[in-house]
């Protein structure tokens, strides 16, 4: 009889035992889950532990997560470029607040997108290059005429056909901040082939983050306004934080975002051009490009930095700021150098600028955009202010001063610039460069050298050199 009784009591105190040990782990399992929840989701308010008081995040990623996300980005992983390298392994947890150059409120929280499956059996799939049958040879060549590449082989092409992930490993395995300023896309376009422009749009449609894509603009300009100022039409419909100029006529690879994005919300200041690959124009093919471009010589020896005018992204803000493009400008191809140094006058701030004129046209002067292009000019050992194959050239004493040939033997096109006085003096005719009047607000002139503030003039150098430095 007693050892039944002590049996009972055994299994009564077994089971009072693991219904506490069941409680107190679904306890823990509870605090858990509220903890990984709450670090999650946004700020609830001021007073949150996960919130600081500037409204930052602090939040921490430790090796586990990632490993429980399998590589992928989490909802609040915020990764600073410049303090983390690829190179580093992410074992080390980070503790990263979002850039203050956008307020939270600004910033959208994304996902990566999934890539697209490739239509098995399609042309051009995966980028691989179309070949036409020879009877229909001449049909090409006939339609080749049309938009100067093979219209043909793009009409076989599916508008949502697949790509190779081109990347570099690095790139693919590299960490952005989880929440980015969203972008308007700008596409200018004329008498372009539907389907490259259609295969444009749905690239930047399935490859990117949907949260990120606030609108794609397509302004037809009829040719009329010419390319430059149908972007600045464009631009004044934006409503995202970003402004990305694309052209009609490409198409946008797995992961072409982020990076653009990413680098901007750490400086809202950063102009951001991608790696721009090219697609054959006789198959299609896609053919990746070398990412070590960054500048080159002209046949002066004059280096200049370059970059796409067409595809880039600028913080939309930031692109007024500075004057946007430059209106004198009517096709393509000037919009694309970087500035080296602009010569702008102390008094009217205006700068320099070639106003897209050629040889023996006047030089003119007009709002410091800083884009570079019209406005970039070299000052020469032989003391020529040189843009291109151009230098400042004043025949009569009085001027005006116009864009010539330069000839390297001094004469009309030498300039002494005094750094201490900020003047520029022709050397023949002894007078400064003066600030244009008002009834020519575009026109620099000489005039005798009074030294106010109209012949004053700052030589700014725009170089920003960008390294990084591996101990090996």
């Amino acid at each position: 009889m007693t050892d039944k009784i002590l049996r009972r009591m055994l299994r009564g105190k077994i089971r009072a035992s693991t219904c506490r040990i069941i409680v107190l782990t679904s306890f823990v399992w509870l605090l858990i889950d509220i903890i990984i929840i709450m670090n999650y989701i946004d700020c609830t308010g001021s007073n949150s532990f996960l919130c600081r008081k500037s409204g930052e995040y602090n939040v921490e990623v430790t090796r586990a997560v990632h490993l429980m996300l399998g590589n992928k980005m989490d909802d609040d992983t915020i990764v600073n470029e410049e303090e983390i390298d690829t190179n580093h392994s992410m074992d080390d947890h980070a503790d990263l607040p979002i850039s203050q150059t956008y307020k939270p409120q600004d910033l959208k929280k994304w996902q990566v997108v999934s890539p697209l499956p490739e239509n098995i059996g399609k042309p051009g799939e995966m980028g691989k290059p179309v070949r036409i049958l020879p009877a229909q040879q001449a049909l090409m060549k006939e339609k080749f005429k049309e938009n100067q590449f093979n219209l043909l082989a793009s009409d076989m092409i599916m508008l949502n056909r697949s790509l190779t992930d081109v990347r570099h490993e690095a790139c693919k395995n590299k960490y952005y901040a989880s929440k980015l300023p969203d972008t308007s896309i700008v596409i200018v376009f004329h008498n372009e082939a539907w389907t490259t422009l259609l295969r444009t749009i749905w690239s930047v449609i399935n490859r990117s983050p949907r949260p990120l894509l606030r609108e794609i603009i397509l302004v037809d300009d009829a040719s009329e306004k010419g390319l430059i100022r149908a972007r600045l039409l464009g631009a004044a419909h934006v409503k995202g934080k970003v402004i990305t100029f694309l052209d009609a006529h490409c198409e946008c690879t797995e992961g072409w975002l982020e990076p653009l994005l990413a680098r901007i919300v750490l400086d809202r200041r950063t102009v951001v051009c991608p790696i721009i690959d090219v697609i054959s124009d006789e198959t299609f093919e896609y053919v990746t490009a070398s990412d070590q471009t960054w500048g080159g010589f002209n046949w002066k020896l004059n280096f200049r930095w370059y970059r796409a005018g067409g595809l880039f992204s600028i913080d939309r803000d930031y692109f007024y700021e500075i004057g946007s493009y430059d209106e004198g400008m009517d096709i393509w191809g000037g919009e694309n150098l970087e500035m080296s140094f602009r010569i702008r006058n102390v008094e009217s701030q205006n700068c320099l600028d070639t106003m897209g004129r050629k040889s023996n046209e006047k030089i003119g002067s007009s709002y410091c955009h800083g884009l570079g292009g019209n406005q970039v000019f070299a000052y020469t050992k032989r003391q020529q202010i040189m843009s291109d194959d151009n230098c400042l050239d004043a025949s009569n004493s009085m001027g005006p001063v116009n864009l010539v040939r330069c000839h390297g033997m001094g004469g009309n096109q030498e300039w002494i610039y005094d750094s201490e006085e900020k003047t520029i003096k022709h050397v023949n005719s002894g007078n400064c460069l003066t600030r244009s009047t008002r009834e020519d607000p575009s026109t620099p002139l000489l005039r005798p050298c009074n030294f106010t503030k109209g012949q004053q003039w700052l030589m700014q150098s725009m170089f920003k050199w960008q390294a990084n430095h591996r101990s090996r």
